[in-house]
């Protein structure tokens, strides 16, 4: 790793005063959740288990524009100037914004945990609370790979417009895949219904899993290997495509 790249890539972060109010937002927003909840309920809140979304929203947050802003100003032409290689300087950018995003992911979850044993200590599994910690690392290390793609193949901060996108339409897939052959009128319908439901799910599903790489660390013993290969497969192809795609881009020396 490029430790010049990943301080680059953290103060870039931090220089942003709009991205800085977004990440506090981002991150404070569950931890109130769970504090009135425990407060006035006096309930431990399950979602303290399952934080997936918010933790995406980090690494969008921490991530997006990390490539594309400097190909947006031009400066991505002058770093790659140096005797560096563009497989080093993607990589040197995933380390950092997954670095980055587990830090507040892993923080955001202590803070729940705090909050939690000075209300319901009685409540605080540590094998739950590692295991969320554990697949939010996760999250942070395979949705980082794909945000660098999508960085590397637009300029600015439109991967963040990019993958919203694709997510709603892997959303939509899944929608349509859910139709029922009894909720649309007889004939061809519901025979298009049958034949292309099925595979609409399935194609929705598989780009929600692209989308968001995870492993369900729930039940260790049970975990098919099909979706820890699965996991490193798309880390693997994200990042290769990544530098494939600066490797053959035209990189301007000035604003565009």
């Amino acid at each position: 790793m490029i430790w010049a790249i990943c301080k680059n890539t953290w103060n870039q972060c931090l220089a942003s005063r709009v991205r800085l109010g977004i990440l506090c937002l981002v991150w404070i927003a569950p931890i109130l959740q769970n504090t009135i909840s425990l407060c006035v309920q006096h309930v431990f809140p399950e979602a303290l288990y399952s934080q997936s979304n918010s933790v995406a929203l980090l690494v969008l947050i921490v991530g997006s524009g990390c490539i594309g802003s400097q190909l947006n100003d031009g400066t991505l032409s002058l770093t790659l100037s140096r005797p560096l290689t563009v497989a080093q300087y993607v990589m040197s950018k995933w380390f950092a914004v997954f670095v980055a995003s587990s830090v507040a992911a892993l923080s955001q979850l202590a803070a729940e945990v705090l909050v939690s044993l000075t209300r319901t200590p009685a409540l605080i599994n540590p094998a739950d609370v590692l295991t969320n910690g554990a697949e939010r690392v996760i999250l942070c290390v395979g949705l980082s790979a794909v945000l660098i793609l999508l960085s590397s193949l637009v300029s600015g901060v439109k991967d963040l417009a990019f993958f919203l996108v694709l997510s709603m339409v892997a959303s939509l897939c899944v929608g349509i895949g859910q139709l029922k052959v009894d909720d649309v009128p007889a004939g061809w319908p519901q025979l298009a219904v049958s034949v292309l439901c099925p595979v609409c799910y399935h194609i929705g599903q598989a780009g929600n899993f692209i989308l968001g790489p995870m492993v369900d660390l729930s039940s260790l013993a049970n975990i098919p290997w099909s979706v820890v290969a699965s996991y490193f497969a798309v880390i693997a192809t994200f990042l290769s495509l990544a530098i494939f795609s600066l490797n053959r881009r035209e990189l301007p020396y000035g604003a565009e």
